[in-house]
């Protein structure tokens, strides 16, 4: 892998609210009132939400 390349590392909601200082299910919640807008999230295979770091 050249410098260029980079992989990209997904957060869970608990390691998002962790982060953050919040719970979990806060995350949760502003995620999906979020999808009801139109914005999408990177889910797995099972369809949980994954959160890209900044």
């Amino acid at each position: 892998m050249d410098d260029t390349e980079q992989i990209e590392r997904l957060y869970s909601p608990g390691e998002v609210a962790d982060h953050l200082g919040i719970e979990r299910q806060t995350v949760i919640k502003y995620a999906r009132l979020l999808e009801q807008k139109g914005y999408n999230f990177h889910k797995d295979e099972k369809g949980n939400r994954n959160y890209k770091g900044v």
